[in-house]
């Protein structure tokens, strides 16, 4: 006879916050693996999009592989997150804008509106 095994309550789906993703990058960071680290800040600045210290491991991490414009545009980032400086950001997008960088200049331009959603700082990145 099969032994059926009952459960009163549902299992619950695991909960990965911005938060896990930016300890576990710290932990790659701290080892020595970059790369590691830059995949799971990507995870963390999609949940933590106004987090200082996201960008501020994505810089060093940035910096340790290499990639020298992109670790100073997140050392950017984090200035002008902790000045709370929605126009510095707007910047940044408008530097990668001029060189035809697309995807970083909408990013960067949804970062500033995120900061100060002010109708007119949206109406100058739409002109763009």
């Amino acid at each position: 006879m099969p032994i059926k095994v009952l459960t009163t309550t549902k299992p619950q789906a695991l909960e990965i916050t911005g938060k896990y993703w930016l300890a576990l990058a710290e932990q790659y960071q701290a080892g020595g693996k970059s790369a590691d680290a830059l995949h799971a800040l990507q995870q963390a600045e999609t949940m933590l999009p106004l987090d200082p210290q996201v960008y501020r491991l994505q810089a060093q991490a940035l910096h340790a592989i290499g990639q020298q414009a992109e670790a100073l545009a997140a050392g950017m980032v984090v200035a002008a997150l902790e000045e709370n400086s929605a126009e510095a950001l707007f910047n940044i997008g408008t530097a990668y804008f001029t060189n035809s960088h697309w995807e970083p200049a909408i990013k960067w331009y949804r970062l500033a509106l995120m900061l100060d959603p002010d109708p007119a700082v949206q109406q100058t990145v739409w002109y763009r």
